[in-house]
C-alpha cells in the first residue's frame, strides 16, 4: 500500500520493497508485482521500474513516473551513477574484514531452477561483474555484510558470496546455511 512508498517525487517513486513479491512480472510468473500494484495505487499507468531486486530480496527500488525519467534514470544506472547498498547475512564468517569478487556471471542450466555462475574468463552470454563486501559484525557462526555492486547482474551478490565460501544464509539455490531469508 501507500505504507511502502518512501519518496514521492513528480518524476519518480521511491519505494520499500518486501521480500517474496517480484519487482516486475516475468514470464515464468503470473503473481502480482509490485510495478503493477504502484500502477494501480497511483493510477499512472507509465510508472516503471529503473532497476530490480530479486523477488526474495527486500530493499528500496526506483520507479520512473515518464518514460523520459526512465530513460534518464536507467542512464544514471548504466553509467554507474547509482550507489547500491545491500546487507546480507551470511556463513559461516568471511575470513577477511574486506574483499570484492569480480568476473563473468552468467546463466547456467539446471534442469531444478534459474541460477547462474561465475566464471573467470568471458563466454558467451556471461557478463563482467564486481561486488566489494566488508564484513561488519559476527557472532562466530554468522556474519552481517555490506555489500556494494559496482555492476548490477541478476544474482550477482549471490553468486559473489557463494563463491567467496560465505553464502547467504537461506539461500539454498547457491548454498546458504539453512536460515529465514
Amino acid at each position: 500500500g501507500a505504507e511502502c512508498v518512501l519518496a514521492d517525487h513528480e518524476e519518480w517513486l521511491a519505494v520499500d520493497k518486501p521480500a517474496w513479491l517480484t519487482t516486475q512480472r516475468t514470464r515464468a510468473s503470473r503473481r502480482l508485482s509490485l510495478e503493477a500494484a504502484l500502477r494501480t495505487l497511483t493510477g499512472c499507468a507509465s510508472l516503471v521500474a529503473v532497476h530490480r531486486l530479486d523477488r526474495e530480496t527486500s530493499g528500496v527500488v526506483l520507479f520512473a513516473k515518464t518514460p523520459e525519467a526512465a530513460a534518464r534514470l536507467g542512464r544514471i544506472f548504466a553509467e554507474g551513477g547509482a550507489h547500491k547498498r545491500y546487507l546480507a547475512i551470511v556463513s559461516p564468517v568471511p575470513l577477511n574484514p574486506e574483499w570484492e569478487v569480480s568476473g563473468f556471471l552468467g546463466r547456467v542450466l539446471d534442469p531444478r531452477r534459474y541460477r547462474f555462475a561465475l566464471r573467470d574468463e568471458p563466454q558467451p552470454s556471461f557478463r563482467f561483474s564486481h561486488t566489494r563486501f566488508t564484513r561488519l559484525s559476527d557472532d562466530g557462526v554468522r556474519a552481517r555484510v555490506a555489500c556494494e555492486p559496482t555492476t548490477g547482474r541478476t544474482h550477482q551478490i549471490r553468486v559473489h558470496l557463494a563463491a567467496s565460501g560465505t553464502p547467504i544464509v537461506g539461500d539454498v539455490v547457491y548454498g546458504g546455511a539453512p536460515g529465514v531469508r
